[in-house]
């Protein structure tokens, strides 16, 4: 066992600690509040792709994307072609996934009311 006795713990200690968590913690959650809801600047760009990531395949990301023009027709049209067919994608995806769940949660359901009849006694 180890002993801790001689370490002195004084008053001196929790007032440090106390001014430290009442300075800090103020200036945490102003951070926090304050670049929370930042994600897209003014130009559409995302600013903090992390805290978007649902919004990719979302139909006012992609109106967010369409509306910036780079002056460059070429990479304009590509732009525009390459978002039209990820959107289409995405929608693809997205009925792809509810007719995976829905027949998912039908043969669930079907396992589930199979278990729960019981068989007539002969």
């Amino acid at each position: 066992m180890h002993d801790f006795s001689h370490f002195a713990v004084g008053p001196a200690v929790f007032i440090i600690a106390f001014l430290t968590f009442a300075v800090f913690m103020p200036l945490m959650a102003f951070a926090v509040f304050r670049f929370a809801g930042k994600g897209w600047s003014e130009n559409g760009t995302m600013m903090f792709p992390w805290m978007h990531a649902a919004s990719v395949f979302s139909e006012v990301g992609s109106r967010q994307r369409e509306d910036v023009a780079t002056g460059n027709t070429a990479f304009d049209t590509y732009r525009a072609e390459t978002i039209a067919r990820l959107d289409e994608e995405a929608k693809a995806f997205a009925a792809y996934r509810d007719r995976l769940r829905a027949a998912t949660d039908r043969a669930a359901f079907e396992h589930f009311i199979s278990e729960m009849t019981v068989a007539p006694r002969s």
